[in-house]
This record gives C-alpha cells, sequence and structure tokens, in this order.
C-alpha cells in the first residue's frame, strides 16, 4: 500500500490536502456533524490535514489499511478461527481499493471506524466471558497466502486503472501549477499530451507564457481561439481554479480571488486549506493585510497550521503597521474592470490600467496572431516594444510591420 500510494498516487494524496478542511469552530463540527457519515467524515477530515507531503499522505493511508487488516486478524486468533484475517484482508483491500477509485476517503475511514468499534466490543465480550473458539477450518498459511493475493489484486487493480492515472496526472497538473513550477507543468502538458487531452491546453500556454516561450513553442499546440487560453465560458472547478492562478499571474487580485472562492464552493466546506492558504498569499501579495491577518486566523485553528499562521499573523501586523497609502492606491489593477469572461477584454483592461508584463504581452501578441488580426498585433507590437528589449522573437518578426 505504501509503495503504490508513493508510485501511483502522491499528488492525488497532496490534492487531498489541498481540498480539505478541519478546524476547531464551532461552525465547522455543528456543519459536519449534520452532514453524511458525520463521525467517519470527521475522521477522514482530520487525517487528511497531515498529508500536506508526498510520504505523509501515503504512510497514513497504509497505516490505516494495516489497522483495518490487523484488528480483526488479531481477533481471529484470538478465537482460534484464522479465517477471520482472510475476511480483514477482504475489508481493506477492498475498502482501500473502492476509496482510491471513487476518490472519497471517507468510506475509508467509516470502515475503519466500524472495524475499531467491533474489535473493541469483540475484546470486551472475550474478557468478559472469557470465549473462545476452536472452529479453525482454515488454516494460518492458507490464509496468508489468500491475503497476500487479495492486497495484490488490489494494488494491480489500482496500478492499471487508467482512470486513476489519468486523474493522477491532472492532480500533478493542478498542484504543480499552485506551486508555480512551470517546468513540470510544460513537461505534463506536451504537444502530444495535449493532443489526446484538449483540457490541458490553458495550462499548458499559462506555463509557457511564464516562462517566456510561449512565442517559440506556440506553434506546436493546436490552438484555436481566446477560449484555449482560460477555458472560455466553461463552469467547473477546474476553469475557475485555472482562471484564479491565471488572473494572480497578471497581478489582478481582485479577480484571482474572485475565481478562487468559485473554485472553492466545489469543495464539500466550501472552501479548503489551499483555498484559505491562497487567500492569505494572494491578500499579502496586494498589501491588505488586514485580509490576511483574517484568514490566517481561520487557519490557526487547525492542528498543522497554528504555528504558520502565527508566525504569519506577526509578520502581517508588523508590515501593515509600516504600511501608509490605502491598498487599492498600491495595486493598479484595483482599477481595471474584469467584469466579462473574456480574456482579451480583461486583459486590455487591465494594460489600460498600468498592468502589465510580458508573460502578458506575449499572451496577448499571440492570441491577435491567432485570431489573424495582424493589424492589431502590429499596433500593440509598436505600442509596447520596449518591454521585449533586445531582438524580437521569430514569431514576431514574422509579421511585424516592415
Amino acid at each position: 500500500v505504501l509503495s503504490v500510494s508513493l508510485l501511483c498516487m502522491p499528488y492525488s494524496l497532496l490534492q487531498l490536502e489541498n481540498r480539505g478542511l478541519f478546524l476547531f469552530t464551532p461552525d465547522y463540527f455543528r456543519e459536519t456533524m449534520t452532514g453524511t457519515m458525520p463521525l467517519a467524515t470527521l475522521l477522514y477530515d482530520f487525517i487528511t490535514q497531515f498529508f500536506q507531503t508526498k510520504w505523509g499522505g501515503a504512510a497514513i493511508t497504509a497505516s490505516a489499511v494495516l489497522s483495518i487488516y490487523l484488528m480483526p486478524a488479531h481477533l481471529g486468533r484470538r478465537f482460534g478461527c484464522p479465517a477471520v484475517g482472510l475476511f480483514a484482508t477482504i475489508v481493506a483491500g477492498g475498502g482501500w481499493y473502492f476509496s482510491v477509485k471513487t476518490g472519497n476517503g471517507v468510506v475509508l475511514a467509516a470502515v475503519f471506524l466500524v472495524v475499531f468499534i467491533l474489535w473493541l466490543l469483540s475484546n470486551l465480550a472475550l474478557a468478559i466471558f472469557h470465549g473462545s473458539c476452536k472452529s479453525a477450518f482454515i488454516k494460518e498459511r492458507a490464509v496468508f497466502a489468500l491475503s497476500v493475493a487479495v492486497v495484490a489484486v488490489s494494488a494491480l487493480s489500482i496500478i492499471i486503472d487508467g482512470n486513476l492515472s489519468q486523474r493522477e496526472k491532472w492532480n500533478k497538473v493542478e498542484y504543480a501549477t499552485m506551486q508555480r513550477d512551470w517546468n513540470t507543468v510544460i513537461d505534463e502538458t506536451a504537444p502530444e499530451e495535449v493532443a489526446g487531452n484538449p483540457e490541458m491546453l490553458p495550462f499548458a500556454l499559462l506555463a509557457l507564457s511564464e516562462k517566456g516561450a510561449l512565442p517559440y513553442r506556440i506553434k506546436n499546440y493546436p490552438v484555436k481561439g481566446e477560449e484555449d487560453f482560460d477555458y472560455g465560458e466553461s463552469i467547473s472547478e477546474r476553469a475557475y481554479f485555472f482562471g484564479s492562478i491565471l488572473y494572480d499571474c497578471m497581478g489582478c487580485v481582485p479577480e484571482s480571488v474572485h475565481r478562487l472562492w468559485q473554485a472553492a464552493s466545489y469543495f464539500p466546506h466550501d472552501t479548503s486549506f489551499g483555498t484559505l492558504r491562497q487567500l492569505v498569499r494572494l491578500y499579502a501579495k496586494s498589501g491588505d493585510y488586514g485580509l490576511a491577518i483574517k484568514y490566517c486566523g481561520i487557519l490557526k485553528r487547525s492542528v498543522c497550521h497554528r504555528r504558520w499562521a502565527g508566525r504569519k499573523i506577526d509578520e502581517f501586523r508588523k508590515k501593515a503597521s509600516a504600511a501608509g497609502e490605502p491598498v487599492a492606491e498600491r495595486n493598479l489593477s484595483y482599477g481595471a474592470p474584469t467584469i466579462t469572461r473574456s480574456l482579451k477584454y480583461n486583459m486590455f483592461s487591465l494594460i489600460s490600467a498600468g498592468c502589465l508584463n510580458k508573460a502578458m504581452s506575449d499572451r496577448m501578441l499571440c492570441l491577435l496572431l491567432i485570431e489573424r488580426n495582424i493589424p492589431g498585433f502590429r499596433a500593440f507590437l509598436e505600442q509596447y516594444r520596449d518591454i521585449y528589449g533586445g531582438e524580437l522573437p521569430p514569431l514576431y518578426q514574422e509579421y511585424a510591420r516592415p
């Protein structure tokens, strides 16, 4: 279980922490206890906050599956009935596979709780009545062999499942995008990969533009229009998540926060650890330390963020006391009306407000070329030619004014 978790789904486990939430607040407990399988959900949410590293998530998953096996197997030995160990393996292996397949770890948490309660009650009964069972109708060696076979089948089913592999790839791309690891995003969204999965195209174009490689490599990708840069009118968690990262890269904190909350609405608690950390970073980036402190205060109510949030609060309070002018005056993007789902319109608004960097310029110029708007391309290039300094990329030289 540990090996499969590390090799086949490390980023899926990391994303469980990003999308999860556990807070020591009355509102959190009230909401969770009125939902489906409240105790299992509480256990699952509490445990996934420790999935901040690949090893952490894999080790905890392996420990949970092992515990589900060991508790009934222990009872089987006490009752003199080794076959219980085989049943335990089926429950552990099946619960693990089903939770991975559905992406819902609450199922595994529920199985663990049921097995744990049965184990406690059975041990209590044995202690009271001193009972035992000698009906060992199957030998321990056979049980061990069959148990190994059950675990092997579960592991193999996870390894060869194409849907799980695709989910892991997506989680890797999204995690790398959130970490601004553009080299990994480019590697995972190569032209041949995008050809089979066009939904990865916006991530590829964003990474290329942030690395300054968009005008050099855009011809390798099947770009058809504006919607390929930002999912267009698509409404989904992925589209909103991507939009938040895109507008953050363009320096537009308000729109990035807007898209981030839209993405968070798809999570069980309408927010998550990943969402709260992004809000802290975005508001600190814009100099709005009051809101950054607010969201640090929420994160401080969790186990794993207590110290980190406390240090950030102290840091932001010092910066807030030193800040002079209002937040809106320190951020040009606050004056840009990004009020449409049109990337081109919003980019023009940001540029007019004074928000322009080389990556945004490349995005705009390549979009104008794809739309065959050569006059617009030449006018934009002439106005902002200085941003490129020396020699233009070959693609721009080809269409620049003679």
